[in-house]
């Protein structure tokens, strides 16, 4: 089993389980995706003040937020994962005695990493032939489109691993687990 896919046991400094360096990774990226709606929300501002000021738009703006948008949310996605914020519907499994919650949410979670990997399959070919034909969408900018189709597998794959490590995680927990931002809490 990889070192980036089961949880670290040595304590932080606050005498916490230190968070399992995978979920540490996925908050990085979602601090990426952060630091885009920041820099997006500086370039629409710019947008508004140059446009009012100087009656001039900023070139090629159109093509950068939207390279900017696929970043938030595909950045962004696996971070949801680790910190529980995708929709949940938990209706039948709050009401499964103990571990049963485990094995069901678990194997829910490994069923959508199989979907999902498939997905990323699919999404990182079409990446790779995109960036192989040079492929590029006509604007004021002749901007490419492999870098955002990039995102996009990379974003699905991260959340695959994300998926499939908690997934495998609660199914061979011997105790009733609630994982919270990467965190194993015993319930």
């Amino acid at each position: 089993m990889s070192d980036l896919a089961s949880p670290s046991t040595s304590p932080s400094a606050e005498g916490e389980v230190a968070v399992p360096r995978l979920m540490r990774f996925a908050s990085h990226v979602g601090a990426a995706a952060s630091i885009s709606i920041l820099v997006l929300a500086f370039l629409l501002t710019a947008e508004v003040i140059t446009r009012a000021l100087f009656s001039v738009s900023i070139r090629g703006l159109y093509e950068i937020a939207e390279l900017l948008i696929v970043v938030v949310v595909f950045l962004g996605i696996a971070q949801a994962e680790v910190a529980q914020n995708h929709v949940r519907m938990s209706l039948l499994t709050d009401r499964l005695p103990g571990r049963s919650k485990n094995v069901v949410r678990g194997s829910a979670l490994v069923l959508a990493g199989g979907f999902l990997g498939w997905m990323f399959v699919a999404l990182a070919m079409k990446a790779w032939e995109s960036f192989a034909s040079g492929e590029f969408k006509v604007g004021l900018l002749n901007f490419p489109v492999w870098p955002s189709r990039a995102i996009v597998a990379f974003g699905i794959g991260l959340l695959v691993v994300v998926c499939l490590s908690k997934g495998v995680r609660l199914i061979l927990s011997p105790a009733p687990l609630a994982i919270v931002d990467g965190e194993d809490h015993v319930r």
